[in-house]
């Protein structure tokens, strides 16, 4: 039995799975954020050491493969790898390239939102970027930005020059701030050092936007805007034209609906026979689509086997893959 392993990894954390050449799930496994312009190398190694140990069972004594989609400290992961299997076919894909392929299609645009943010438009014969840049100077419309609006929103509620806003009774409860923002004030400036803990906190503005919060609504149609802004940005540097779906990919998209609604409605004023569409397996799974290459039984049997990847695993009583297929 031929075993591969891919793994995917960005600002929040890293995702490995290995499988077998059936398709079938040994083992998955989880650490922590791999980006190295925000953490200490060293630690990322020992989350990554660890990380291997609880991934690879022992009957796993050789890897034909392994596919790597990892911001900031690919290499790293790789020359663990090569420690324990010297002989494993290593590859390296960019982190558009995958997002796309875990939509299994070949052309496209994928308008990226994860802890951070970019857009890809990715052709046979020409790709294009735009964003991309970090929490400091860019980043608009992604996990963190949303998280960030939302705790300045709630600080100018507390000290009364903001708008009122759930937001902030919201992430008082989330944070287990019993006395209010006010007292645990350099508890929260501490915590929100954390770029991986404010993009998680893009949860509690989309609880507020599901409740109508206006202040959460705005956060949530400005990142919308903001992402839509960067797809046609990379539209207008491709000559106007591309072929294949617009793909809404990262675990941003999943902060309320209306950022997506937001999304779709912009770029179709512009492109109206443009599909827009969610990303259809989470990023991890587009390795393997990459090394095994896009075909109908791939998908079909990826459906099967790799279920719980599913980016929404039920719409209106069916799976995505259904979707896809109709």
């Amino acid at each position: 039995m031929r075993y591969y392993l891919c793994a995917e990894g960005g600002g929040s954390k890293l995702h490995a799975i290995v499988y077998d050449e059936n398709f079938n799930i040994v083992r998955t496994a989880f650490s922590g954020s791999v980006n190295s312009v925000f953490r200490d190398i060293e630690q990322i190694q020992a989350e990554m050491e660890a990380l291997l140990r609880d991934l690879i069972p022992p009957h796993v004594t050789e890897l034909a493969g392994a596919d790597l989609a990892l911001v900031g400290s690919g290499s790293t992961f790789a020359d663990l790898l090569c420690a324990r299997f010297p002989d494993v076919d290593i590859r390296f894909h960019a982190e558009g390239a995958v997002a796309l392929a875990a939509s299994c299609v070949e052309e496209g645009i994928v308008a990226q939102a994860g802890t951070g943010s970019d857009a890809f438009l990715i052709q046979k014969d020409r790709c294009h970027t735009v964003g991309g840049w970090g929490c400091v100077i860019g980043d608009q419309g992604s996990g963190y930005d949303i998280g960030r609006r939302g705790v300045v929103a709630a600080i100018r509620h507390n000290d009364g020059w903001g708008e009122p806003t759930l937001i902030t009774e919201l992430l008082c409860d989330t944070l287990g701030y019993n006395d209010g923002i006010k007292k645990k004030f350099n508890d929260l400036v501490n915590y929100c050092l954390d770029r991986t803990r404010v993009a998680a906190l893009s949860r509690v503005v989309g609880a507020a936007a599901a409740r109508g919060d206006q202040v959460a609504l705005d956060i949530v149609r400005d990142a919308g805007h903001l992402l839509a802004q960067q797809v046609l940005c990379s539209i207008r540097q491709a000559g106007g034209s591309f072929r294949g779906p617009i793909i809404a990919s990262g675990g941003a998209w999943r902060t309320s609906p209306v950022m997506f609604e937001t999304f779709k409605d912009e770029v179709l004023a512009v492109h109206p026979s443009a599909v827009v569409k969610r990303q259809l397996f989470e990023p991890v799974v587009g390795c393997i689509v990459l090394r095994f290459g896009i075909s109908e039984q791939l998908t079909q049997t990826l459906c099967e086997n790799f279920k719980d990847f599913l980016y929404n695993q039920e719409r209106n009583g069916t799976t995505d893959c259904e979707h896809e297929c109709n």
